[in-house]
């Protein structure tokens, strides 16, 4: 920021993001504290924006910020081959996801375009999460296209032709009030060979329950 002031003659828009950033201290003075990208990344890591409140202009600098490291790791990791022959899968290293993605999609970032189109050549998965189809779609771009998965919960507003635009076929009226009318925890679900099935999904505090009682935390020996 300090080589940027010196070399502008007025306040202009990246002045004050970085002014923003910089006087917030969403970064270390000290060098010694810094970590590589590759270290951060380890295991599950959650970045939490609650914090910077209703600063949506440095929510979304500091995400671009994110999403230029990540991807520039993400073109180091060791390609590997694909695994099984029918079908024919590729090895998964990394999932990104994206809550309330309706916030950066609207940016149109061009390296969140880049990540989904290259991500699977390095074992990259990308979910993006968001309250409307329409989300998904800007004026320059639809991120419809590169997402082959999905799992449509209740959408009071969905349609037909939004249905079709993530590779449904033979939709109509009835596909559409059942998903409007889907119980908590059901979903459209569509992927490979499953071409748009109602499911119900696996809650957390079901699949721990699961796992306590399998493992005899209750106190009885585990059960069938």
């Amino acid at each position: 920021f300090d080589a940027y002031k010196n070399d502008v003659s007025k306040i202009d828009s990246p002045y004050t993001i970085m002014d923003d950033l910089v006087e917030d201290g969403y970064f270390v003075k000290d060098n010694s504290k810094v970590i590589p990208f590759s270290e951060f990344i380890e295991g599950v890591v959650v970045i939490d924006l609650s914090k910077v409140g209703q600063d949506d202009r440095a929510k979304s600098m500091l995400v671009v910020i994110f999403l230029n490291l990540f991807y520039e790791h993400m073109l180091r990791i060791e390609k590997k081959g694909f695994i099984g022959n029918d079908p024919q899968l590729r090895f998964v290293d990394t999932m990104l996801l994206v809550d309330e993605a309706d916030n950066i999609m609207q940016h149109e970032f061009d390296v969140l375009k880049k990540i989904l189109l290259q991500g699977r050549e390095f074992g990259v998965g990308v979910l993006l999460a968001s309250q409307y189809l329409s989300h998904f779609k800007t004026p320059h771009e639809n991120y419809l296209e590169p997402l082959n998965s999905w799992f449509v919960h209740k959408v009071p507003n969905v349609t037909v032709k939004e249905l079709e635009g993530l590779g449904l076929i033979g939709v109509n009226s009835d596909d559409v009030d059942a998903i409007k009318s889907l119980n908590q925890h059901q979903c459209l679900y569509k992927t490979l060979g499953v071409e748009g099935k109602i499911i119900r999904a696996t809650p957390f505090f079901e699949l721990n329950t699961r796992n306590e009682k399998k493992n005899g935390v209750d106190g009885n020996p585990p059960g069938n």
